[in-house]
């Protein structure tokens, strides 16, 4: 009901600003009748008493500008309140759905699970190519996952440091994490042809612990 308060609020200036257009007065000019309209010729004519027009007291045009500013003023108000309104339900539900997850009711642990489980099925595709190349696969489909999964990346963050938070946030094991995140730096950003199998095997051995303990 609050959100609403301010559209009902922009609806009653608009109709008080319709209202106050509407008393205006009529664009029909008139004038008193001259002697050229009356028919000199009819001999039983008498001249009725003249109706003096007056000019409308100085300062009302003024008055109604004012007013107008007003509402006017007031409906900008209204339509920035009603603006501020939608952002903060618009971020509310993004804040629901980082809570949630990409998938759905499961909740947090049930996207943990699901994202970790996919990550290893991305390290097995790499099967017989570089050892790093496997560790970069399943880090970076990590990544993916928490791009998607609704929360806002600060800007100061990394993608790294990004995707730790998230997973982190939806109680990923930290030990886990640790050594997942040690081995792809080394894969990504060290020397490439000094991942071995064995890091390959780590770097599972973290995932599927993280997927276990996610149940």
């Amino acid at each position: 009901m609050r959100a609403r308060l301010p559209l009902l609020f922009a609806l009653a200036a608009l109709l008080v600003l319709a209202a106050m257009v509407s008393w205006g007065t009529s664009g029909i000019p008139t004038k008193p009748p001259s002697s050229s309209d009356v028919d000199l010729t009819n001999e039983l004519y008498t001249p009725g008493p003249v109706t003096m027009i007056t000019d409308p007291p100085p300062g009302g045009s003024d008055i109604i500008d004012a007013l107008l500013t007003l509402v006017l003023v007031l409906v900008l108000v209204a339509f920035v309140l009603v603006a501020i309104s939608g952002l903060r339900l618009l971020r509310n539900r993004r804040r629901e759905r980082s809570r949630v997850g990409v998938y759905g009711p499961s909740g947090e642990a049930g996207w943990l699970s699901e994202v970790t489980k996919d990550a290893v099925s991305a390290m097995d595709r790499h099967v017989g190519g570089p050892p790093s190349d496997a560790v970069i696969a399943a880090w970076v489909h990590l990544e993916t996952e928490a791009a998607a999964s609704g929360t806002e990346r600060e800007p100061h963050q990394t993608p790294s440091e990004f995707t730790e938070a998230v997973l982190t946030e939806h109680h990923a094991d930290e030990n886990a994490l640790r050594d997942l995140k040690s081995v792809y730096q080394r894969a990504r950003f060290g020397q490439a042809d000094r991942v071995t199998a064995d890091d390959v095997a780590v770097a599972r051995a973290a995932l599927e612990r993280i997927a276990l303990e996610a149940k």
